[in-house]
């Protein structure tokens, strides 16, 4: 597999090489839309068989057939495929962004939440192509693009199954990439919707932990560690999402998700459990409300100081009484403060107060006063 760029594919103008693995990936320019494209080619391998060759050329259109059915935010969008002098391609959009693997080698973990989310947009790839018969099969963090505007895209359906389609691939025949794979895939049988939520759970893993769930040091031990071992419980993480985590990876498909609509649905209740868990930066908010006192004295403090998430205290306040106005005392005279001039006394009413005559008063004994005074 030593092809060289060409210069033009098709209507196609080749800037430059950007990948190379099963089949070569080029940046192009598509002079009659004015965009950039990719174009991906297909790679024989030298030496191959002309009934391999044959194989690879129909998987190739295979792929540009499930792929260009599915038009879908979250898939990479298809615009031709066609043949030059023996070299199959196929234009596609150009993703402007960086794969999967390549964050996780430079962050090494993801936090949860946002590994929650990019697991939801991959499974609405997935439902999507799910509902028009196209089971991916090869679903890995390489073939996940994080697009810089944050967009989530999943590419390659270089391997998918069609099962609107007779099955090109012989029974027993295995395909997809061993750490990613399902039990079921490993195992060569017919596989459907939950294999790919299988792969998918491996990615959520992996993106929370750091490492795969599932590992060796050759295919033979990986595949056996995918058939046998249990993951790993990932430390410190919420219980919820290690629930869909772990029910996604379960070796018997019927015990997963039955569909990727259930497992976004599970991982969004698992989000909203992280939120919950969140403590709020205005606690009173959120807080009981307030005790109203039974009295008006004031609360004695404890010795043990308030918990910054109660209620605050509602402070004792005695009511301040309010001025009587005038009419509240009607039989009190007016004070008058003009000295000079006291107001004249009526006669009628002093004479029923008047004291009895001197003559007729005793005098109380007096004590004489002391001189220390």
């Amino acid at each position: 597999m030593s092809q060289s760029p060409p210069d033009v594919l098709g209507k196609y103008q080749i800037i430059r090489e950007i990948a190379r693995s099963n089949d070569i990936v080029y940046e192009g320019y598509d002079p009659v839309m004015n965009r950039r494209v990719a174009v991906k080619e297909l790679a024989v391998p030298s030496g191959a068989t002309t009934q391999q060759k044959d194989d690879r050329i129909k998987r190739f259109m295979r792929e540009a057939k499930a792929a260009g059915s599915l038009v879908h935010p979250n898939i990479v969008t298809v615009y031709d495929v066609a043949e030059q002098s023996g070299r199959y391609y196929l234009a596609m959009e150009f993703l402007d962004g960086q794969n999967l693997r390549k964050t996780l080698e430079e962050q090494g973990t993801i936090p949860t939440d946002k590994a929650i989310e990019i697991s939801i947009e991959i499974a609405k790839a997935l439902v999507f192509a799910h509902n028009h018969g196209v089971v991916h099969r090869d679903v890995k963090p390489e073939n996940i693009q994080i697009l810089a505007n944050g967009a989530i895209k999943l590419t390659d359906f270089g391997i998918a199954r069609l099962t609107f389609e007779p099955n090109i691939t012989m029974d027993g025949q295995v395909f997809g990439t061993p750490s990613y794979m399902s039990p079921e895939q490993i195992n060569g049988r017919d596989i459907d919707a939950r294999s790919d939520i299988f792969s998918l759970g491996i990615i959520l893993y992996e993106m929370l932990a750091g490492k795969k769930p599932f590992t060796g040091d050759s295919v033979v031990s990986i595949t056996y560690a995918i058939m046998n071992a249990e993951p790993a419980p990932i430390n410190g993480l919420n219980s919820m999402v290690w629930q869909v985590v772990i029910k996604a990876l379960d070796k018997t498909p019927q015990l997963r998700q039955a569909s990727c609509e259930q497992f976004i649905t599970e991982l969004k209740t698992a989000l909203r459990s992280l939120n919950d868990l969140v403590l709020d930066p205005n606690p009173h908010f959120n807080a009981p409300p307030p005790k109203i006192p039974t009295s008006l004295k004031p609360t004695t403090n404890s010795s043990t100081p308030p918990s910054p998430h109660t209620a605050p205290q509602t402070p004792s306040i005695t009511p301040t009484k309010p001025p009587s106005p005038k009419w509240a005392n009607p039989l009190l005279p007016p004070t008058n403060t003009n000295t000079a001039n006291p107001p004249p006394v009526r006669r009628n009413l002093c004479s029923l107060f008047a004291l009895p005559p001197a003559s007729n008063r005793t005098s109380p004994t007096r004590q004489p006063l002391s001189s220390s005074l």
